[in-house]
């Protein structure tokens, strides 16, 4: 598992999988930035926590499909990735924040879910994991 870089962003088969980093989508830009303000505070380093606005991640996802191999239309990476196109396409900010073990993650969440976000994956080597604000378990 590594840190994302928006350089050379991790892939299966072409397509999207940050394997051990968290992808929270937020609605508005302002609680994005105000919750990676929020992790850096709380001791993430500035490479362990990337914002990108709709237009980056949209232009990211783009590049990614031109080398998608045939065989990432079988796994779910695909569909998260059209998930995530949809909601850049209406203006949502994406934060990607390193979190390889569980606790991380926890730690991660816990920080997003103060803010405004849609949704958030977590990328595993063979799972990826949903949080959804709406969702019983996270009240």
């Amino acid at each position: 598992m590594s840190k994302f870089d928006l350089e050379d962003p991790q892939t299966s088969f072409g397509a999207f999988k940050p394997v051990g980093n968290v992808v929270a989508v937020f609605n508005d830009a302002d609680s994005a930035a105000r919750a990676r303000t929020d992790l850096e505070a709380g001791g993430y380093q500035p490479d362990e926590v990337t914002l990108m606005r709709s237009v980056e991640f949209t232009q990211l996802l783009d590049e990614m499909r031109e080398d998608q191999h045939a065989i990432a239309l079988l796994g779910s990476e695909l569909r998260k990735t059209d998930e995530f196109r949809d909601h850049a396409d209406r203006g949502a900010t994406f934060l990607v924040i390193y979190a390889p073990s569980d606790e991380e993650t926890k730690r991660a969440m816990r920080v997003v879910s103060r803010y405004n976000y849609h949704f958030a994956l977590k990328y595993g080597h063979l799972l990826i994991e949903r949080f959804d604000p709406a969702h019983p378990a996270n009240h």
